[in-house]
């Protein structure tokens, strides 16, 4: 913003000098103009990458001591796979009026 506002420099000067690429700096100076500094938002965190919760860690413990050669995209598919049937499971249970509780004490009945 210096060297633009300052001294009147192009945005393909100031990229020169700073050594980075010009659409950086329009994007800088943009950002600086629309809300007055150069710090970036926070990320939305329901958009975040999430830590993987105690049950997929094991999981993915339990599939690589199975199948050692198991490929990184391998493993993410499982995992995919397990995250989106719990919770479409739990989704379903909860709008159903069914807790946690009410679960654990039904108990299953194998016959």
């Amino acid at each position: 913003m210096w060297q633009r506002e300052a001294f009147g420099l192009t945005y393909d000067q100031i990229a020169a000098n700073l050594g980075v690429d010009k659409s950086t700096v329009q994007r800088t100076v943009q950002l600086f103009l629309n809300t007055g500094s150069v710090c970036k938002r926070p990320y939305p965190k329901e958009k975040a990458f999430r830590k993987l919760t105690q049950p997929a860690q094991l999981f993915i413990l339990r599939l690589v001591i199975d199948n050692p050669a198991m490929y990184l995209d391998e493993i993410q598919r499982h995992l995919e796979t397990m995250l989106m049937l719990v919770s479409t499971i739990c989704r379903f249970l909860h709008e159903n009026g069914f807790t946690r509780k009410k679960v654990a004490e039904g108990g299953t009945t194998a016959g």
